[in-house]
């Protein structure tokens, strides 16, 4: 069965230098859940930074974290010394792993991302991070991530796919479905 986020999950209006509004997928269809999450995804964060602002040096643990960028341009920077940059249709995937340091920056303009948890299938694995230019206004279906196995052009560490699409208001689209797999529309 489809499990599509309700609106009412996402009411809460940006406020101040740094908002984030923490979705968590597992509480759209249980009433009663101790785990929040909808399999491997873990939350769904939508964040909002003002310019100038930034998220010093902090660290994250076994999670697989996209992040989207929806306005603006977040500066990245990590432990590893990597210096690069996350806007619309670049993307970044960090799979922390057993550690991984790194610090987000709105330099000049407020920014609007998605960043999107998953769950690894093992903990204490090496971390890596990896970045990829997407189309920006792809109509169908796009593959943003999936397993190591996949084709995908980010991988993430468990059985999941990431994919995005930007259809016209007119234009249906049929949900892709995976083997074993349980969609979930945000």
């Amino acid at each position: 069965m489809l499990q599509k986020l309700n609106a009412k999950e996402h009411t809460v209006p940006f406020r101040g230098y740094f908002t984030i509004k923490r979705i968590h997928p597992g509480k759209i269809h249980k009433n009663d859940v101790e785990d929040y999450g909808f399999g491997p995804l873990s939350n769904i964060d939508h964040a909002f930074m003002k310019k100038s602002l930034t998220i010093k040096m902090h660290e994250h643990v076994n999670d697989e974290i996209l992040s989207y960028v929806l306005k603006g341009t977040s500066y990245h920077r990590d432990s590893a010394g990597l210096e690069d940059t996350i806007k619309k249709g670049r993307l970044m995937m960090m799979n922390a792993g057993e550690s991984f340091w790194h610090e987000e920056k709105a330099k000049s303009e407020d920014i609007e991302m998605l960043q999107i948890f998953l769950r690894p299938h093992s903990s204490g694995l090496p971390p890596s991070i990896q970045f990829h230019e997407k189309p920006l206004a792809n109509e169908n279906w796009y593959v943003m991530v999936g397993p190591e196995s996949s084709d995908a052009p980010l991988t993430v560490r468990q059985n999941a796919f990431i994919l995005d699409a930007h259809p016209q208001s007119s234009q249906t689209l049929e949900i892709p479905s995976y083997p074993a797999l349980k969609p979930f529309l945000a």
